[in-house]
């Protein structure tokens, strides 16, 4: 899945700022430690995919995977452009990956989350709780109040009033994505699909992220009829490589170079079959 100019430009909003397609769970997503963490408690998509077993080991960090909107649009660009920074240094120019802004690929992915009406093009996020604040019990935030209290803080005043620690109803932050397709290879026959994208900031790696949005698309995408699947990655990148060897996947002889930035790195094409 390249998505490079002559080279195929992704389908979707990479195109706009001319960034490879392809679905890289090493650079952003999970490493083979995470893939092997399994899927968090949190995660609403095992129940309804069946993509997580009773077997399955909590992660370090809990999660949650849910289909994405346009609201996440900017997240999505973030979290993306993280990972290319922190990833791809021995691949591409440093110029062109310190150039790659969220602003420039928000909109992309904006148009293309809102303009999906057969649902062709599924995308998925990974969220996690940011961080709780505490606060005097009864006060609220923007008019809300807090919803449970942690804990008394015995003996602790503020201005003459007895205080207790409460949390506010939590915030979530999105820290990956997966998104899939039809297939852009004329040699991939039906029924079958793409995965363009897997994706994880680089702060949040070794979780299980990756496992659960890859697990995610790939239980979407058979109970829509497709019987292979595809990828591509880039063939200097070890630990996505290993990372989809995990899971199930193999390279099936599909290979190309691309022309980024000055830089020609080879992507080499993997799949998944049924049965």
């Amino acid at each position: 899945m390249d998505s490079q100019g002559s080279l195929r430009l992704e389908r979707g909003p990479d195109d706009a700022v001319d960034l490879p397609a392809e679905a890289d769970a090493g650079s952003e997503a999970a490493s083979v430690a995470g893939a092997q963490a399994g899927f968090g408690p949190h995660a609403e998509a095992r129940a309804r995919s069946g993509a997580i077993s009773a077997a399955d080991t909590p992660p370090l960090r809990p999660f949650n995977v849910r289909r994405a909107t346009q609201e996440d649009a900017r997240a999505i660009a973030e979290v993306t452009v993280a990972g290319w920074r922190a990833t791809y240094r021995h691949l591409l120019p440093a110029e062109y990956l310190d150039g790659l802004t969220p602003r420039n690929r928000e909109a992309g992915w904006r148009s293309w989350l809102a303009t999906d009406p057969d649902d062709r093009l599924p995308v998925w996020v990974a969220e996690v709780e940011s961080e709780d604040g505490s606060a005097v019990a009864g006060h609220g935030v923007g008019g809300v109040a807090a919803r449970r209290v942690v804990g008394p803080a015995a003996g602790h005043v503020v201005g003459g009033v007895a205080a207790r620690q409460v949390v506010w109803p939590p915030t979530r932050r999105v820290v990956g994505l997966v998104s899939a397709g039809p297939p852009r290879d004329e040699d991939v026959a039906a029924p079958a699909a793409e995965v363009y994208a897997v994706y994880v900031h680089p702060d949040e790696q070794r979780h299980g992220i990756g496992r659960a949005l890859l697990q995610t698309a790939v239980a979407h995408l058979r109970q829509h009829g497709a019987t292979d699947l595809v990828l591509w990655v880039f063939e200097r990148n070890p630990r996505a490589r290993t990372f989809y060897e995990v899971m199930g996947w193999r390279p099936d002889g599909g290979r190309q170079a691309l022309e980024l930035a000055g830089a020609s790195p080879v992507e080499i094409r993997y799949r998944l079959t049924a049965g």
